[in-house]
């Protein structure tokens, strides 16, 4: 993908951000799709204050799958960690970035 073609993903995913049901999305494609390039290029937008105003302020973290479920005997205790990072986020203007998020059980 070039400049512009990444931009054009880098936009679409902001737009998906702001819809008021949360803006919850996955990015899918296979391994060296340039997933992880496309979220480090809308992290740097995100510290550079080059987002829409909506969206300025926000952190984002990164996370992955396995650090989630780690710690997790029980059942149900997954589903507390990511409330707990729900409120979070709601809290503190935090965007969440789940590394191999379809591992998640």
């Amino acid at each position: 993908l070039n400049d512009p073609e990444l931009r054009q993903l880098e936009d679409r995913i902001l737009r998906n951000l702001l819809k008021p049901q949360g803006g919850g999305m996955k990015l899918l494609g296979p391994a060296g799709s340039g997933k992880s390039f496309l979220l480090e290029r809308l992290a740097i937008r995100f510290a550079k204050g080059d987002v829409p105003a909506e969206l300025r302020g926000y952190q984002i973290l990164q996370t992955s799958a396995i650090q989630l479920q780690a710690g997790t005997m029980y059942v149900g205790t997954i589903d507390a960690t990511i409330n707990a990072m729900i409120e979070l986020s709601k809290e503190h203007k935090i965007l969440w970035i789940v590394d191999e998020a379809h591992a998640l059980k």
